[in-house]
């Protein structure tokens, strides 16, 4: 029977160490698993010092994101042979009592967690397509129109800024699904001078929404009129504004990632939609792993293509459609659960219980994407009150 441990991988700034030391004391309080940390130890800002830290010096030539690479997809070869790993990215925190049961999940070669979008959706941030800063274009375009029909979205009142979010989030949570826009619009067309969303209303007349006290905290932007102004095009049934081939302004979506990965290593992907992997969190073997070399050596073929950004995910992409592993097992989101800064309506209950469009999730890792440790993010002070009562 194998041998299982953790793993971190982490090298050079401050901020990537100090998320390391946080996540570790998670992990620590809750397992008497090893856990490993590997790092060259010469880039890092500050000294460090684990139990089981192994230290690897890295071609000094790469930056510290390319070490961290080279050294995350060279695990297989700088970790004890013949364990069973489950490894972890820096800013994945350890939130239940059972994480040693992830080692349970694991179907050889490996087993990852899928990613919170699929592949279309993650293309652009592989490559350098220029589709990202097309629609970062329009949205500063938009962003300007918004401003002049709503002034508040300047409003330097802390408070007002801290109920707007509240609002955006009530209101992303009324319209996740279909039927709850349904019933989000018949109220609000069956409500005569004012439509209440929690502690909120909005007064028709005056097409502004205030708080409980009155104070006006948002003013109605017509986005009709902003995308007529911008030639764009308002979908009215998905509440959204698209360019005018019909793609979302708000949603990235491209399919240059499979188009540069056959370019590149002659391997195909026949379906842009394909749900992705994460590289935040899998259980792999050590020693003579094909999948981890196949992944390390494809993305050290990247590092100095300018069409590539420099990312391992893109490559782990290509490294499954490479070995036919596009419908391999992977494990459910419990054992991932990502937690974006920028999705809304993210909700947290007092008994540990993550709510995402609409569905409840009780995770026993949540990788906090963005922003984490930004204690003036509400939802991240909530997720810190939950540090383990052994925290170290």
């Amino acid at each position: 029977m194998m041998q299982k441990a953790f793993v971190f991988v982490v090298c050079g700034a401050a901020e990537h160490l100090n998320m390391l030391k946080e996540s570790y004391a998670w992990l620590a309080a809750r397992t008497n698993l090893p856990i490993y940390v590997v790092t060259d130890s010469k880039r890092n800002e500050w000294h460090i010092q684990y139990e089981n830290l192994i230290d690897v010096p890295v071609d000094p030539s790469f930056n510290h994101h390319q070490a961290a690479i080279w050294l995350k997809t060279s695990l297989h070869k700088i970790l004890p042979t013949d364990y069973l790993f489950a490894y972890l990215d820096s800013d994945v925190l350890s939130w239940s009592n059972k994480v040693d049961d992830i080692f349970n999940h694991y179907v050889s070669p490996v087993t990852f967690a899928p990613d919170h979008c699929k592949l279309n959706q993650f293309s652009s941030y592989a490559v350098n397509c220029g589709c990202l800063a097309t629609l970062s274009s329009v949205r500063e375009m938009i962003q300007k129109e918004i401003i002049k029909q709503d002034i508040l979205s300047l409003s330097s009142d802390v408070e007002i800024q801290q109920k707007r979010k509240v609002l955006f989030d009530l209101l992303a949570q009324n319209k996740r699904s279909f039927i709850g826009k349904l019933f989000f619009y018949t109220r609000y067309f069956l409500s005569r001078t004012h439509f209440q969303v929690g502690p909120f209303y909005f007064n028709k007349k005056l097409k502004i929404w205030n708080d409980e006290s009155g104070t006006a905290i948002m003013y109605h932007v017509n986005m009709s009129k902003i995308a007529e102004k911008l030639n764009l095009r308002w979908n009215v049934l998905k509440q959204e504004l698209q360019l005018t081939d019909g793609r979302p302004v708000f949603k990235d979506s491209c399919t240059h990632l499979p188009q540069l990965i056959e370019k590149k290593f002659s391997i195909t992907i026949d379906n842009v939609n394909w749900q992705h992997w994460n590289g935040g969190v899998f259980v792999f073997h050590t020693g003579n792993n094909r999948f981890m070399q196949t992944w390390h050596e494809l993305t050290m073929q990247i590092f100095d293509d300018p069409e590539w950004k420099t990312r391992d995910q893109g490559t782990l992409v290509a490294t499954v459609w490479k070995l036919g592993l596009q419908n391999h097992p992977t494990l459910e989101r419990e054992w991932n659960l990502i937690i974006d800064y920028y999705t809304p309506g993210i909700e947290l209950t007092g008994d540990g219980i993550f709510i995402m469009q609409g569905k409840k999730f009780r995770p026993h890792f949540i990788h906090v994407y963005h922003h984490f440790g930004d204690t003036s993010w509400s939802l991240w002070n909530k997720i810190a009150s939950f540090k383990p009562q052994h925290y170290l």
